[in-house]
């Protein structure tokens, strides 16, 4: 089940040495989050659903779990569609931490519809030094969106920091629309920590104070 879609390999390993060397290109197209991840580890059961796609190159040495975390590069580009983050309803979440943005603003910005679902996040994906870094990713919802860096660890600990995107015409207030960007959103600092399957998030209470 983990592979409803399309997973292509091509390589090269070389078992000539105490510890085994490998390289080869990846492509994913329509792979299942929850299954996959499932097969990872049973603790990552319903974490994430959604559709991977993605272009990877990796390289390093050792083909046990050890060894290859140490070992293992590789970079690329990940999107998935449809997404949704099992045990943090990341929308919900948003919409209380946006109850202080609403003290500033005077807007009802909590009448709108912050749903669980994820319309996709993409980014490029860089592995090293035993985690998966997404330097650059983009997440679009209905009714907000994020960019956000940062990494997930092979040993499940997540760490990210970015901004949530609000469309500037949902304010009200003047002062809080002029920080628009220029594409008319207004980005509020968070924080996504945690160790998986469980985590955290947080928006900057004190930063928006300040802007």
């Amino acid at each position: 089940n983990a592979f409803q879609g399309e997973m292509n390999l091509k390589g090269e390993i070389d078992m000539n040495s105490p510890l085994p060397t490998y390289t080869f290109s990846a492509v994913a197209q329509n792979v299942q989050m929850d299954p996959l991840l499932t097969m990872a580890s049973p603790e990552l059961k319903q974490t994430m659903t959604g559709t991977l796609n993605a272009n990877m190159n990796i390289d390093g040495k050792g083909l046990a779990f050890e060894e290859a975390k140490n070992f293992l590069r590789g970079k690329g580009r990940v999107e998935i569609k449809n997404a949704e983050l099992k045990g943090l309803n990341m929308g919900k979440s948003l919409a209380e931490q946006l109850k202080v943005i609403e003290v500033f603003s005077g807007s009802k910005i909590l009448e709108e519809d912050f749903s669980e679902k994820i319309d996709f996040i993409r980014s490029s994906l860089l592995i090293q030094n035993g985690k998966l870094h997404t330097p650059d990713a983009v997440l679009q919802a209905k009714s907000y969106g994020a960019t956000l860096k940062g990494y997930v660890s092979f040993e499940k600990e997540l760490n990210y920091e970015g901004k949530v995107l609000i469309p500037a015409k949902k304010f009200e207030n003047r002062a809080i629309a002029s920080l628009a960007d220029a594409k008319g959103n207004v980005g509020f600092p968070f924080r996504l920590t945690g160790v998986l399957p469980k985590f955290t998030f947080s928006v900057d209470a004190a930063e928006i104070a300040r802007m």
